[in-house]
């Protein structure tokens, strides 16, 4: 795959798994219907429901989001 490790789609990757970055995901899609160029395109803030506004239905996309789960503990 050409361009995955772009400056661009890396920086993205890095902010969505910081804990001091406030991105939580990212897609990275086709360049074009034919070869195998990606690039980055979108990311966002906005957590799950955000990301799956942005998805493409019509294009084979990569995706990487960060999701923050609270374990609660039950009394016995």
């Amino acid at each position: 795959m050409s361009g995955a490790n772009s400056p661009e789609i890396l920086a993205a990757y890095d902010a969505v798994r910081s804990d001091k970055d406030e991105t939580n995901w990212l897609i990275i899609s086709y360049a074009s219907a034919v070869g195998d160029k990606l690039t980055l395109s979108a990311t966002g803030t906005g957590g799950l429901s955000e990301l799956t506004e942005k998805l493409d239905p019509s294009q084979a996309q990569i995706v990487d989001i960060n999701v923050l789960v609270e374990v609660v503990k039950r009394a016995q």
